[in-house]
Parts: C-alpha cells; sequence; structure tokens
C-alpha cells in the first residue's frame, strides 16, 4: 500500500519595490537598503543590492514568503543612511 503524499498549503508572497527620497536621504534606487519582514514572531530579511558576481544585474524586487499565520506583517526598512522606516 502506498502512503499519502502529505497535503500541500498555499504558500502566500510579497514582492516589493522600495525606493529612496530625500526624507530618507537615500538615493532612488534605494541600493544598500534593508527589509525585514515581521510576523508571527519570525523575522525574514532581504536587501537591495546593485548586482550579483562579475557583470552581473540583479533585480530590486524584494520578496518573501508570508509564515502562516492569523496576524498582519510588519515592514522595517533600514536605509543605507541610517534611518529607519516601519509599515
Amino acid at each position: 500500500m502506498a502512503g499519502k503524499a502529505p497535503k500541500r498549503r498555499a504558500i502566500s508572497t510579497i514582492s516589493l519595490r522600495i525606493s529612496g527620497s530625500p526624507e530618507d536621504r537615500s538615493s532612488r534606487d534605494a541600493i544598500g537598503a534593508i527589509a525585514t519582514l515581521e510576523a508571527c514572531g519570525k523575522q525574514l530579511t532581504r536587501a537591495v543590492v546593485a548586482s550579483d558576481g562579475f557583470a552581473g544585474q540583479s533585480s530590486r524586487n524584494l520578496s518573501f514568503a508570508l509564515p502562516d499565520c492569523d496576524k498582519d506583517p510588519h515592514l522595517r526598512v533600514r536605509w543605507p543612511s541610517g534611518r529607519e522606516r516601519r509599515f
């Protein structure tokens, strides 16, 4: 008798593209910004980078897989200038 495959759950994701402003004292491209998503006691961190590897190019989109919980996530962005914003 074959075993049953585990049930697959739907995974929610969020994709962000952040941009700096004079108020944040950061460049428009937000290079060097670090975004941390906090949800259900977990922290997921992504950084905006200019490129990856020799002659590389990176997407400026930051993607997160959201933990399975009932609480709304909170986003914290730390800009290269040292300023921090919460959403």
